[in-house]
Order: structure tokens, then sequence, then C-alpha cells
């Protein structure tokens, strides 16, 4: 049944079937905002990076270098609240996306917003169209406003001295107005029409760029994980009926 439960959950959010056409850009803009989540390191509460609530039963997208492989942190919610991670479900190093799931209790009920899909490709993306960055810093939302820069497969990142870090496949490129720093890793990209199209994963070559991976990384990944709990499933069920 628990299997059951959370393949609903993500195929409902793949399918985009929470996000309702009567929402207009300013409800879907504040409903993810209510979204957003706080990666913060368990032993200090210092903040560490951002994640998407996507799911009323604990499913969090994030960057993958914001991730929790050593039960190093927890999540906290805009109202101060603190989650324990159950586990790291699927990741891409290259794509800089991984999705988590949280312990569930007590956890709010998931709000419904918009999410870019490949249909709104060409008016979401273009070049030149204004963007938010929505990051959770000590509670609080941090709006950092933009311009699609480019787009292309992939982006050769670098780090805070100039380091090669890795390859985002699926990027965006934004200029910023206000530079990103460290701790705004995870938080989402927003178009103006209300629709989360992408994460903050790395540094672009300038001090002023950014570099996204889409929206669509966090959907392969997201089906990544609804085949694996079918594959759980169907072992369940297998050794149930012997």
């Amino acid at each position: 049944m628990i299997y059951k439960k959370e393949i609903q959950k993500l195929e409902d959010f793949i399918q985009n079937d929470y996000a309702k056409e009567t929402l207009n850009p300013e409800e879907s803009i504040n409903n993810l905002e209510k979204s957003v989540v706080e990666i913060v390191n368990k032993k200090t509460g210092k903040h560490n990076g951002n994640g998407l609530l996507i799911t009323s039963n604990g499913y969090i997208l994030t960057a993958d270098h914001c991730s929790d492989y050593h039960s190093r942190y927890i999540i906290r919610d805009g109202q101060g609240k603190v989650y324990p991670i159950k586990r790291v479900c699927q990741w891409n190093r290259e794509k800089d996306i991984a999705l988590l799931k949280i312990n569930r209790k007590g956890f709010p009920k998931q709000v419904s917003y918009k999410m870019g899909n490949r249909s709104s490709l060409f008016e979401d993306y273009l070049l030149g169209n204004p963007v938010d960055h929505k990051a959770r810093w000590d509670g609080k939302i941090i709006n950092k406003t933009g311009k699609i820069k480019e787009t292309r497969k992939d982006f050769y990142t670098r780090g805070e001295y100039g380091e090669f870090q890795g390859i985002v496949l699926d990027g965006i490129i934004v200029e910023m107005k206000d530079a990103l720093i460290h701790g705004d890793s995870g938080g989402i990209l927003v178009s103006h029409s209300g629709e989360m199209i992408g994460f903050a994963c790395q540094k672009g070559k300038n001090y002023n760029e950014a570099v996204f991976t889409t929206i669509f990384s966090g959907l392969d990944l997201i089906q990544e994980e609804i085949n694996s709990l079918k594959n759980k499933k169907r072992k369940f069920l297998g050794k149930l009926f012997k």
C-alpha cells in the first residue's frame, strides 16, 4: 500500500495534475514560495541550501551537491519546523539534481502551483526573459531577479575560485542583478508567468551569472523513482503471494 501511495503522489506531480488552470501567476508564485524549504546543518542549524517540496508525503527536489549523503542535514520549513531526511532516493551528478524523502509526520499539506513543461518551453525559456530566483534563508524568502542569457544541453561549471566542478545538462544561464552566493543552491527559478522552471546549481563563468538545471531534469529523476517503487512493489507482492 505504501508504494502505491508514493507512486500515485509522484505520478500526480509528473503529470502536473495539481496545477489548476484557475491559478493565476501571482497565486502560483505565492504557492511556490510556500513550498521552498531550507536544508540546514543538523548540529548547528546553519543554512546550507534549499529545496522544493513536490508532494504532501515529503518528496523534495534539490541540487545534488546539497544532498544529504552523510546524515548531516535536516529540512526546515517556512514555519521553522524541522524534519529528518529519511533518504536520498535518486540523484544525477552530471545534471546536479537529487530527490530526497523526509519523514512526513506532521508535514504541511502540499499546495498547488504551476510547473514548466515542454509545451511552454519557447515561452518561458526565451533568451532575455525576466526570471526570479527564490531561496529561503532563516525562514524568509529571498528574491533575486535576472534574465535568461543562454540555454543549451551542457555547461561546464566553475566553483567560487574558478575551479572546474562538472557538467550540467539541460542547463540555463541566468544573468543576475544580484549574484547568487553560497547557500542559494537548490533555490528555484521562476518565470514571470508563474511557472517553476529550474533549480540553482552552480556559478557561471562571470560573477553575476548562475547556472540552473531545468525542471525537466527533475521530472526525469522522479520517473526513475516511480520505476524503482514499482519494482519494489512487484517484489513485495511476489513474496506475499508465494
